[in-house]
C-alpha cells in the first residue's frame, strides 16, 4: 500500500511539472505572438543598430516605440540597451564630444551600472583571433598596475578586522606586500627619471655605457 501511495505521489508529481511546463510554452509563444504584433522580435533587435538622434523629439520617438506594446523576457533587454545606445549617442551628438571623451563616457556607463568600485578593463574575445592582441599580457600588466590600489584595499579590510577565513587574510596581506612594493618600484623609476632630466649622463659616462 505505501508503496503504490508513493508512486501515485510521484505520478501526481511528474503530471504537475508537466503542466506547468506546457502552460508556461503556452505563455511564451503567446507573448512572443503579441510582441510580434507590436514589432518586437528579439533576433531583428539583438541584430539592430541604434540611431543618432539629431532632437529630443527623435530620440522620445524611439525610445517610446521601444517601450510600447507587448514584450517578451528577451526584447525587454535589447529595449533597454537599445534606448540607452540611442541617448548615449545624442548626447555625445549634442554635445560634439571626441571619440576619447565618448570611450570615456562609455566606460562611466559600465562602472555605474556594474557598481564597479575599482579598477576594470574591457577584453574583447575577438581580438585573441589576431597575434597583436596579447590578451594574457593586457591582463597581467592590468592586474600590476592594480597592485597599489589592491595593496591598500586590502589593507582596509584587514584594519576592519572582519574576521575573514585565514586563507583570505593571507591573500589579503599579499596584496598589501605587493602593493607597497609597486608603490616603492614607481617611486624609484619617478625619481631616476628626474634624477636623469636635471643631471643628463656626461659624454664620458656615456662612452663608458
Amino acid at each position: 500500500m505505501r508503496r503504490k501511495a508513493q508512486k501515485k505521489r510521484k505520478s501526481w508529481g511528474a503530471s504537475a511539472k508537466t503542466q506547468i511546463r506546457t502552460q508556461l510554452q503556452k505563455d511564451e509563444r503567446k507573448a512572443e505572438r503579441e510582441a510580434k504584433a507590436a514589432g518586437h522580435v528579439e533576433a531583428a533587435m539583438r541584430d539592430a543598430a541604434a540611431p543618432w538622434p539629431k532632437t529630443e523629439a527623435e530620440l522620445g520617438d524611439y525610445i517610446r516605440g521601444l517601450v510600447t506594446g507587448a514584450h517578451t523576457y528577451g526584447t525587454c533587454v535589447y529595449a533597454a540597451s537599445l534606448s540607452a545606445t540611442a541617448t548615449f549617442n545624442y548626447v555625445c551628438g549634442t554635445l560634439g564630444m571626441t571619440g576619447f571623451q565618448a570611450s570615456c563616457a562609455d566606460f562611466d556607463v559600465i562602472r555605474r551600472t556594474r557598481g564597479i568600485k575599482g579598477p576594470f578593463i574591457l577584453l574583447k574575445g575577438e581580438d585573441a583571433l589576431y597575434p597583436q592582441f596579447n590578451l594574457q599580457q593586457r591582463l597581467r600588466e592590468a592586474i600590476l598596475g592594480w597592485q597599489p590600489w589592491l595593496g591598500e584595499q586590502a589593507e582596509k579590510l584587514l584594519a576592519e578586522k572582519t574576521h575573514a577565513h585565514p586563507e583570505v587574510e593571507a591573500h589579503w596581506r599579499q596584496l598589501v606586500a605587493a602593493g607597497n612594493l609597486a608603490k616603492k618600484a614607481k617611486a624609484f623609476r619617478k625619481k631616476t627619471l628626474s634624477d636623469y632630466a636635471t643631471k643628463p649622463p656626461t659624454k664620458a659616462a656615456r662612452r663608458r655605457k
